[in-house]
C-alpha cells in the first residue's frame, strides 16, 4: 500500500518550489504541504499583519484614554500626539455615525 505521507517526510526542503521553500523552513515541510493543499489554485492574498496589530494598538488606546494621557500613550506606543487623537477621534466618530 502506497503511504504519501511516508513520502513527504523524505522530501528535502531544497526540492520543493522556491515559494514553498520559504514556508516549509519556517514551519516545516509536512505543514507547507498542508496549506498548499488547502490553497493550491487560489491565488491566496495574505495581508500584512499590521493593520490587524494595528487595531488590536488601537483599542487598547481607547481602552486606555482617560481625557489628560494623550502624551503618556503617545510615548508609551510610540506615535505621535496627534495620532493619538486621530485614533481616539476614530472611535468618537464611528459612534456618532452609528448613532445616526
Amino acid at each position: 500500500m502506497l503511504n504519501v505521507s511516508d513520502w513527504i517526510k523524505e522530501l528535502p526542503i531544497d526540492q520543493l518550489p522556491e515559494p514553498y521553500q520559504t514556508i516549509a523552513y519556517s514551519i516545516g515541510v509536512e505543514n507547507t504541504l498542508k496549506v498548499a493543499d488547502l490553497l493550491q489554485g487560489t491565488g491566496a492574498y495574505f495581508p500584512k499583519l499590521d493593520s490587524l496589530l494595528a487595531d488590536i494598538r488601537n483599542e487598547k488606546i481607547r481602552k486606555e484614554y482617560n481625557g489628560f494621557n494623550t502624551k503618556e500613550l503617545a510615548r508609551k506606543y510610540d506615535l505621535s500626539e496627534r495620532w493619538i487623537y486621530e485614533i481616539i477621534r476614530g472611535e468618537t466618530d464611528e459612534a456618532q455615525t452609528r448613532f445616526f
